[in-house]
């Protein structure tokens, strides 16, 4: 679960504690969009946004992407807002599935543009190749192409 501090919780496992420790910027996705999700509190924490006690650690939340929207995460304020939606999406629409205040108030949120066709092929082909080895269902969910064989 993501609360509006951005806590990561429950089945995000130590991946997330471990990437944001060696990583620079961490962009999270997810496939699901709810309140459930993006709650506004959570009951235990096993990694978060940002934690200054910690020396070492280089990585800051900088996005989340939902099927829905981009969120970014304002590191001054430590918090998610809402940054982009993805077309036919109002930010109205991310607003009432998520458990936060999203700071839409008098701000206008624009609208993704989609994908030109050329970037879709580029997508599709050359960015898909790599991760396709290793995460082959995530891309064929991701990109709808058939599966590259390792």
């Amino acid at each position: 679960m993501i609360s509006s501090g951005m806590h990561l919780g429950l089945g995000s496992g130590a991946a997330s504690n471990v990437l944001s420790m060696v990583v620079k910027r961490i962009i999270l996705f997810t496939m699901t969009h709810t309140r459930q999700l993006f709650a506004r509190r959570v009951d235990f924490v096993n990694a978060t946004a940002m934690d200054a006690s910690i020396p070492w650690r280089r990585g800051v939340l900088s996005h989340v992407v939902t099927p829905m929207a981009v969120m970014r995460f304002d590191t001054e304020r430590e918090r998610l807002t809402l940054s982009e939606t993805f077309p036919h999406v109002t930010p109205q629409d991310v607003a009432l599935r998520t458990g936060f205040d999203l700071d839409i108030q008098g701000r206008d949120v624009p609208e993704i543009l989609p994908a030109t066709e050329s970037e879709l092929t580029t997508l599709r082909g050359k960015v898909r190749e790599r991760p396709a080895r290793v995460y082959p269902l995530f891309c064929d969910r991701i990109w709808g192409a058939p599966r590259c064989e390792p």
